[in-house]
């Protein structure tokens, strides 16, 4: 299950570029490449694993591997000619892929991860930027002021550490595209979460951040959050429920700004202002749950 090419940004493909000219750092499936040799053709990386969302291999239903099986290096492969066929090698130790190294078993989180994910892009292709937004989310860096030094990703679950390794491939703007393989399934896991797409996450905790609280403490864009339904308070990436006319908003609004607490406030410090700006809006909004 896949999105069309017209429909998808270049954020749903793992860029997967090594630092050498001819090198890749993109996730393959060894039994695949054992079968292009097999067959007398050349390795080629299969359309379907540079999808951020493909995490198993469809055809063998094993988990894609970036690491050298032979050195676990994770610098990635590159081609070279072997017996006159193009063959994927380590970059590192120049080994060549080999599948009757690589385990067998398949994982039981990767297959449900991924095919939870590619279901909600199927079902609703408008998800898509919800899912990257998210993900932005978990890798924004943390403003100085709250304390925090490591981007929200590694609450997703316990005791996961972001080495300077795996950190330099990364690019916050654009996690799912640059992550490593393990990285990229964790980020998937947790915007699951926190987007409630279902899927068989019982047993596993919730990140001990919600959305609002990432939101208040990052540099992520408003704005621009905003215009994807990501809205600061909601921990659902929803519409704003229904319940009152543009007008009761305005009304609400003006009547915050000639509020007596928010006169008081106007003098006083970014923080302090923007805390009790948030007060009076929940205060203010918050009758229309029960209605």
């Amino acid at each position: 299950m896949v999105l069309s090419l017209g429909s998808r940004a270049r954020s749903w493909y793992v860029w997967g570029e090594g630092r050498a000219a001819g090198t890749f750092r993109r996730p393959v499936c060894p039994r695949c490449l054992t079968e292009d040799i097999a067959a007398g053709r050349d390795h080629h990386f299969r359309q379907s694993w540079a999808f951020v969302e493909t995490l198993i291999c469809n055809r063998h239903h094993c988990p894609l591997e970036e690491a050298c099986q032979h050195c676990r290096s994770s610098w990635g492969f590159q081609f070279i000619f072997h017996e006159g066929i193009a063959r994927l090698a380590c970059v590192a130790c120049e080994r060549l892929i080999d599948v009757c190294a690589w385990r067998p078993e398949t994982n039981d989180l990767f297959g449900p991860l991924s095919a939870t994910i590619a279901a909600a892009l199927l079902d609703h292709p408008e998800i898509a930027v919800r899912i990257t937004e998210v993900a932005r989310l978990l890798w924004a860096r943390p403003r100085s002021r709250t304390g925090r030094r490591l981007p929200f990703v590694v609450d997703v679950l316990a005791d996961l550490r972001l080495s300077p390794s795996a950190a330099e491939w990364i690019d916050p703007a654009e996690p799912l595209a640059t992550a490593p393989l393990g990285w990229r399934v964790v980020t998937l896991l947790g915007t699951a979460k926190l987007l409630d797409l279902g899927g068989p996450w019982e047993e596993r905790p919730r990140p001990l951040r919600t959305i609002s609280q990432m939101l208040e403490w990052t540099y992520l864009p408003m704005a621009q959050l905003r215009k994807t339904g990501l809205e600061l308070g909601s921990e659902a990436l929803t519409e704003p429920p229904a319940g009152r006319s543009e007008s009761e908003y305005l009304a609400l609004a003006q009547s915050i700004v000639k509020s007596r607490e928010w006169r008081a406030a106007r003098g006083k410090d970014k923080q302090t202002r923007r805390k009790a700006l948030n007060a009076l809006i929940k205060k203010a909004i918050g009758p229309a749950a029960s209605r």
